[in-house]
């Protein structure tokens, strides 16, 4: 089962101050060096879900990705209105796009993608497999991008979905076979 925990940055931002007393000291002044006020509020959103969620934060690895050694897996995306985590037992990657217009300009560079839809789902589905097996953004993009439900990388087999939520896209990769996911809306609570 993958688990998707979402929040809203309006959400964040009606308890912005009771939030940064939760986070840890690394969170917080991340959040703090942003000049983007909405890019802070998702990071926050993500570090609030940490804390909600799983109940303590995780350590980075030398790439800065997020991790617990103990399990579970996770992966966090933010974009639009939202921050988003997932938790799962395999190893998993997500993104989130706001599907909005994209300039002419740039369908030059995406010439199978004509729609916003379309572009926005290829794009979230490149990262949130580029996550799931540990690359990031440095995975190459002169490979394939995995458009099926199902792709093979390095001898490995990895299910991909795409699904639409508010306005925005999301993806999910795991590895192994397609799992069940679920989505939770997530409130802010001072008891957290």
């Amino acid at each position: 089962m993958i688990n998707l925990y979402i929040i809203s940055k309006d959400e964040i931002l009606s308890h912005k101050d009771e939030i940064l007393s939760l986070v840890d000291e690394e969170r917080r002044k991340k959040v703090l060096s942003y000049s983007d006020e909405e890019n802070a509020l998702r990071s926050l959103g993500v570090g609030y879900l940490y804390m909600k969620i799983l109940g303590k934060n995780p350590i980075y690895d030398a790439k800065g990705r997020p991790f617990f050694p103990e399990g579970p897996y996770i992966s966090l995306a933010h974009s639009g209105s939202y921050s988003l985590l997932g938790v799962c037992e395999a190893p998993l990657g997500i993104d989130i796009e706001e599907i909005r217009t994209f300039p002419q300009k740039t369908k030059r560079f995406f010439p199978p993608f004509s729609e916003e839809e379309a572009y926005y789902g290829a794009w979230c589905r490149y990262e949130a497999f580029a996550k799931c097996v540990g690359l990031g953004l440095s995975f190459p993009l002169t490979s394939p991008l995995p458009l099926g439900s199902e792709y093979e990388y390095k001898g490995k087999r990895y299910s991909l979905d795409t699904l639409i939520y508010d306005n925005h896209l999301l993806a999910i990769a795991v590895e192994g076979e397609k799992q069940e996911y679920k989505i939770e809306r997530v409130h802010y609570s001072s008891n957290s």
